[in-house]
């Protein structure tokens, strides 16, 4: 999720007009997504409330201000994860809220790799609105489950109903013989 923060300001050296902004950017990652309740639960497509943890990687595209100049060009990395929750409310509309970190920084660059790359810490508070264009295959595998057990349990009855009319069967002739 793209997120775009205000500027910081440095210490003052006693005169306001030294103040530097930092950190103006904005974040584009990709998440991948942990269910605790499916690891904990099992899968149930039927569940309405989620809770999971994230973690990804992306760009950071920087804003931050140069000599005056907007340097909007500088590209580095941006890493983020957290825990989240969602509601699903509707059959492909859900409401999620998360609490994580980004960490953001410049390009590695050979000599430096990692060190000193990573320098923007942030913590990110998302709440917002997702949703869901098609049923997904896990879905169709649990749906298929469902109508397996449910035709399982279908001729399993019926295998009862023909051993009790057999039953009924064998006590009428029975009662014949008896007469």
């Amino acid at each position: 999720f793209p997120t775009f923060g205000e500027p910081r300001y440095g210490a003052a050296s006693g005169n306001e007009k030294h103040q530097k902004a930092m950190d103006r950017h904005a974040t584009l990652t990709l998440d991948m997504l942990f269910s605790l309740n499916n690891a904990i639960l099992g899968y149930d497509p039927d569940r309405r409330f989620s809770l999971y943890i994230f973690a990804g990687g992306g760009l950071a595209f920087s804003f931050n201000d140069s000599a005056s100049v907007v340097d909007f060009g500088k590209v580095g990395i941006a890493l983020d994860g957290g825990i989240g929750a969602s509601y699903r409310f509707g059959e492909s509309h859900h409401l999620f809220l998360e609490y994580g970190y980004d960490i953001n920084g410049d390009a590695p660059s050979p000599k430096t790799f990692f060190k000193n790359t990573l320098h923007h810490t942030n913590r990110i508070f998302r709440l917002g609105y997702y949703y869901c264009f098609g049923v997904t295959a896990a879905d169709q595998a649990v749906a298929a489950q469902k109508a397996m057990l449910t035709q399982e349990n279908f001729g399993a009855l019926n295998t009862q109903v023909n051993n009790l009319e057999n039953q009924v069967v064998a006590s009428r002739n029975n009662e014949k013989k008896l007469e």
